[in-house]
């Protein structure tokens, strides 16, 4: 990879890219377009029937410098993301091409060794081809009712979904299916075309850190300065102690999703618990409606309100003020 560097370096157009150090002038300009939104940021009621709040800035001057701010952000991080690109693509390339004729050699040597027939080759290939797809069919609508599941719960809790929660679902699902698809890459049979597929999905994950980046201040410029946030998250690649942090997380992530799923069936178990057993008890009063008017409403109330105050029982007896009745139950 130095070396690689170094001969990108020697090349008059791509030298820019590789000399330029950015990570320091990106971090600290996302830190003060985001104090200047911060600072300047608010509310205001526009002239009109409706009296629908809308966003404005403070002093008004400020909207312009955000803009300024943002775009030039926007560009830095375009750079970094080229930079990225011209490092990994030609070593993806490389790195795909070796591997297709490293697989051709073995299975020529094991055919002609007399270990593996042709037709014994080609029938575990095609296994192998179409378990990748049943993983990448699994694992897409998988991930699909999970981030579904979390948006219903979110817009049912809140009225709404916000539109930085819908992104970042979207992506994680994209990210999800581009891992499966570049697996399944690996196991497809040898072509230069896939060849080329193969590397262009490795650069995509292997710049995804900055791809994820641009595309979140491409959206705070276009659509809202929201996601301007979440480039504060350039922090953690220019620091080596929260680059440990995230591994000491992200490493048992398997663990740790279990260790969730298991906790979602449990209170899923005590939701259908409520709804067949307490669900008059549900009755918000306050707010003129039953919150387990059905089973979905029942697994969103005991995760939701139920989780935000203490338990189902607490939630129940105190915020809703219906003790138990052990004599009458349901």
């Amino acid at each position: 990879a130095l070396a690689h560097k170094k001969r990108l370096a020697s090349n008059p157009l791509l030298r820019p890219l590789l000399v330029w150090e950015l990570d320091g002038v990106t971090l600290l300009l996302a830190f003060l377009l985001n104090a200047l939104i911060l600072l300047t940021l608010t509310r205001t009621r526009p002239d009109g029937a409706d009296g629908r709040l809308a966003r404005g800035y403070r002093p008004q001057d400020a909207e312009w410098v955000v803009d300024l701010a943002g775009t030039v952000l926007v560009l830095l991080l375009l750079l970094r993301l080229l930079q990225s690109a011209a490092l990994t693509a030609p070593l993806a390339v490389r790195h795909v091409l070796r591997h297709q004729r490293q697989r051709e050699l073995l299975e020529r040597r094991r055919v002609r060794e007399g270990a593996l027939s042709s037709e014994d080759l080609a029938s575990t290939a095609r296994v192998a081809r179409r378990r990748a797809r049943v993983a990448l069919v699994r694992n897409a609508v998988v991930a699909f009712i999970v981030l579904t599941l979390i948006s219903s719960i979110v817009e049912a809790r809140f009225g709404r979904l916000p539109g930085l929660l819908a992104v970042l679902a979207i992506g994680a699902w994209i990210l999800v299916v581009l891992v499966d698809l570049r697996r399944l890459a690996a196991v497809a049979a040898p072509s230069s075309a896939l060849a080329l597929v193969a590397a262009a999905m490795d650069t995509v994950v292997a710049t995804k850190t900055q791809l994820f980046f641009f595309t979140a201040a491409l959206f705070g410029l276009a659509s809202d300065v929201a996601f301007f946030s979440l480039t504060l998250l350039l922090v953690v690649p220019v620091s080596e102690t929260l680059q440990s942090v995230v591994r000491a997380v992200t490493r048992p992530a398997w663990a740790l999703a279990s260790t969730l799923l298991l906790g979602t069936v449990v209170i899923y178990i005590f939701a259908m618990a409520g709804f067949s057993l307490f669900s008059n008890d549900f009755i918000n009063e306050d707010e003129d409606r039953d919150e387990c008017d059905t089973a979905l409403d029942c697994m969103i109330s005991v995760l939701t309100r139920a989780l935000e105050f203490g338990g189902t029982g607490v939630y129940l007896t105190g915020e809703l003020g219906h003790p138990p009745d052990y004599d009458n139950p349901g």
